[in-house]
Order: C-alpha cells, then structure tokens, then sequence
C-alpha cells in the first residue's frame, strides 16, 4: 500500500459559513446599539417586564432581513415568549407576519 493509497481524515465541516458567521456578527452589533438607544419593551403585553432584553423579528429571521431595523421591534423576555407561543394572534396584533404565503 503506497502512500496515496492512505486515506486521510475528513475536514469537519464547520457549523456555519463564514457568511453565516458575518451576519450574526453584525446581528449581534445591532442588537447591542438597538438596546442601548432604547430598551423598551414595545409589545407591552399582560405580564411586561418592561424592560427589552431580546430583539423579535415581524417577519422571518431570513438573511436577507436579519438586520432590517424596520422588521424588528424590541421585547422583554415575557412579551417574546408569548409572542413566539401565540404565533396566530401577534399576527392578529401587528407584533407577526405569517411565515406562509397566503393567497
């Protein structure tokens, strides 16, 4: 057996892409400045810590709108959590958009 017959390990393929890697550097840079300007809760709804911790994307955290300042709103960890369990009324609220086509 020669040695190009040796088979060598396989490169691990890395959990993301390097553009992958970019995009949520520069998700994480916006969510540090959109906190900082304001850390209002905007949903408010019953249960509000008022305090925004967590960034909710309206409509699907998608590449091409991660970082759309005008597709995301900032929440408190209560408001996210409902928001995210109740999918059908944040989008009766403003606070969704449905993830699905509709004709």
């Amino acid at each position: 057996m020669g040695s190009s017959d040796v088979k060598k390990d396989p490169k691990p393929i890395p959990d993301k892409s390097s553009k992958r890697e970019k995009l949520d550097r520069e998700y994480s840079k916006l969510k540090k400045e959109m906190l900082k300007e304001s850390d209002r809760c905007e949903a408010d709804l019953e249960g509000c810590q008022k305090k925004a911790t967590d960034l909710h994307h309206v409509a699907k955290r998608s590449e091409k709108n991660l970082c759309d300042r005008t597709n995301i709103i900032r929440v408190c960890r209560s408001c996210h959590n409902w928001i995210e369990n109740n999918p059908l009324k944040a989008i009766e609220m403003g606070l969704s958009k449905s993830k699905h086509k509709i004709s």
